[in-house]
C-alpha cells in the first residue's frame, strides 16, 4: 500500500497475522486450542513500544490463554518464554527504549510482515532499538 497510508493499525494487523502464520497454534499449550488465535505480546505494546513489532516478543495464543496471561496466569507464558532465556534477557534490558515509527519504518515493517520475513524483521527492530539507545547516550 502507499506509504502515506501506512497506519499503525494496518501494520499491526499485518504483523499479528504473520505471527499467527509463524506459530500456527497456541504456544502456551502447544496444541490447537478452541477459540481464535491472537498475537500476544509478552512485553505490552503500551509500556514497551520498541518491542511492539519485535517477533520474539509476540506469540500466538488462543483467546482463553491470552486473556489468562493478561488477567490471571502470567507464570505459564513466562515459563514458556524461558525456553529462550538469552532473548528474554535482551528484551528485559531494552524494553523501555523507544523506537520512532516513521512512515518509512512502518512501511518496512509492513513489508517484512506481509512477506513472512520475521527473522529479517527481528534484526531490523534490533537495529532500530540499538540505534535509538545509541542516539540517547
Amino acid at each position: 500500500f502507499p506509504s502515506h497510508d501506512t497506519t499503525l493499525t494496518k501494520v499491526q494487523t499485518a504483523f499479528n497475522s504473520a505471527v499467527r502464520r509463524r506459530d500456527g497454534h497456541c504456544v502456551t499449550c502447544d496444541i490447537t486450542c478452541s477459540g481464535n488465535l491472537e498475537a500476544s505480546h509478552f512485553y505490552a505494546r503500551g509500556g514497551s513500544s520498541g518491542l511492539r513489532f519485535y517477533p520474539p516478543n509476540v506469540h500466538s495464543q488462543c483467546s482463553k490463554h491470552h486473556m489468562d496471561f493478561h488477567n490471571r496466569d502470567q507464570l505459564t507464558y513466562a515459563t514458556w518464554m524461558q525456553r529462550n532465556v538469552e532473548q528474554l534477557d535482551w528484551m528485559s534490558r531494552v524494553r523501555s527504549r523507544p523506537v520512532k515509527y516513521s512512515q518509512a519504518v512502518l512501511k518496512d515493517i509492513y513489508d517484512f510482515a506481509m512477506n513472512d520475513e520475521l527473522s529479517r524483521l527481528t534484526n531490523y527492530i534490533r537495529n532500530l532499538i540499538t540505534g535509538a539507545s545509541d542516539d540517547a547516550e
